[in-house]
């Protein structure tokens, strides 16, 4: 099963930011790449002078 999940590094710890399906000590592969927003988001931060987090 392969699952993409955002996550917060705090404290020297990655945070998941919703539950993971996995049992408690169940081992992982993790691949950390930094995080971006959508590609509309992009376009719509490139075409305007509010943040996106305003419109």
């Amino acid at each position: 099963m392969a699952l993409t999940v955002e996550a917060v590094y705090e404290n020297g710890v990655l945070k998941p930011v919703q539950p993971l399906p996995l049992k408690e000590h169940e081992k992982v592969r993790v691949t950390v790449e930094p995080a971006r927003l959508p590609i509309w988001e992009r376009i719509v931060a490139l075409t305007t002078d509010a943040p996106p987090d305003e419109l």
